[in-house]
């Protein structure tokens, strides 16, 4: 793995049950990795004992005072803090990317559609290809963090998001870049939230589709940041993503359940051309 890349994994809880660390070891990766955990953690004693040196350990109310969490009092066991954590971590250690991974990651997939027909290979050997191929593509444009989503975003087979190429969410493993990262604020989806934020201001956030995560299903692994989500609901959920893209998101209710939508229409800042300026009007550049 280049040098100038780590990996971390924010983790809460978890200290006996690393579903992440154990896997790309085993699918070959020679990087650094760190685990981030926050000092209010009650495994913290635990995570000290067992990984030692490969622990990284960051103040949560610190991290807490000036951020934006979409509500005036909320609980301290979000995930955005250790996500804003490894920021700093990054740049303390002086690396141009960084990796950010939840805890529950089993294995990374390759995905190929160019069949017509979506095939599914397990990455068992060759992680450390497939995270720089992804930090090559970020060097050669813009793009100002990368993901690799979720199991769930294939349902379907070769649905829209696969032919389109691209899905614009960040989820359990994504890759920032140090100098431009993301900053999260949302207490719940802050994933989404910060996606939906950074697309209106002609930033570029995506996740290709020839990849995916498997995990565990939601609400089936004790720890992170499960007690969190029992006590929420979709509708709150979905409420912060749209606080901060009201002209985007709405909620809509479907099935005893609500559900987020998302206008591609005005997802993204438009160029209008010069053809519609008016007359005599400067254009500044």
């Amino acid at each position: 793995m280049r040098d100038d890349t780590v990996l971390f994994i924010i983790t809460h809880q978890r200290a006996e049950k690393q579903l992440t660390l154990n896997y790309p070891k085993k699918a070959g990766y020679s990087g650094e990795i760190f685990l981030v955990v926050d000092n209010k953690d009650k495994d913290l004693e635990m995570y000290k004992k067992k990984y030692k040196d490969m622990l990284l350990i960051f103040d949560k109310e610190d991290y807490a005072k000036d951020v934006d969490a979409h509500i005036n009092k909320f609980p301290m066991n979000g995930a955005l803090f250790a996500r804003n954590a490894c920021i700093d971590f990054a740049k303390k250690m002086k690396k141009e990317f960084y990796c950010v991974c939840d805890d529950d990651i089993q294995c990374v997939k390759l995905k190929d559609s160019r069949s017509g027909k979506l095939e599914t290979t397990k990455i068992t050997k060759r992680i450390d290809e497939i995270i720089s191929y992804l930090i090559g593509y970020m060097e050669k444009t813009v793009i100002t963090a990368l993901g690799i989503p979720e199991d769930g975003a294939y349902i379907g087979g070769v649905n829209q998001n696969v032919k389109d190429g691209i899905k614009f969410t960040l989820s359990k493993f994504m890759l920032y870049r140090t100098k431009e990262p993301v900053i999260y604020e949302s207490i719940m989806w802050e994933d989404a939230a910060a996606v939906m934020r950074d697309l209106s201001i002609g930033k570029v956030e995506f996740s290709p589709m020839i990849l995916s995560v498997t995990a565990p299903e939601n609400g089936t692994n004790a720890g992170g940041c499960q007690e969190l989500y029992k006590k929420s609901s979709n509708y709150a959920n979905a409420f912060m993503v749209l606080m901060a893209r009201p002209d985007t998101v709405k909620i809509t209710y479907k099935k005893d359940d609500f559900i987020m939508r998302i206008s591609k229409t005005t997802l993204h800042p438009y160029i209008i051309n010069q053809h519609y300026k008016k007359n005599g009007e400067k254009v500044s550049m």
